[in-house]
């Protein structure tokens, strides 16, 4: 019978890990999701996805929502 209880024990253990991992990487995107970057128009900036840049005084929002495609090469690769 302990080693029911020892086996129930560490599977219950497990399902909380697996939980607690899952909800910390939800966390962790939409911690990013909320990003705003105050610049200027004279002023370089780097935009993740689900980052807003305000470019300041002229109030412009600017937000990065998908990156359809990437053309650039692999780490590694070779491209022509």
């Amino acid at each position: 019978m302990s080693s029911f209880s020892s086996q129930a024990a560490r599977k219950i253990a497990r399902f909380f890990t697996v939980a607690a991992t899952g909800i910390f990487l939800a966390a962790a995107c939409v911690v990013g999701a909320d990003a705003v970057i105050e610049t200027s128009l004279e002023a370089n900036f780097q935009l993740h996805v689900g980052e807003t840049a305000i470019v300041l005084p002229e109030n412009i929002q600017v937000s990065l929502l998908a990156v359809s495609s990437d053309s650039r090469c692999g780490k590694g690769e070779t491209c022509i």
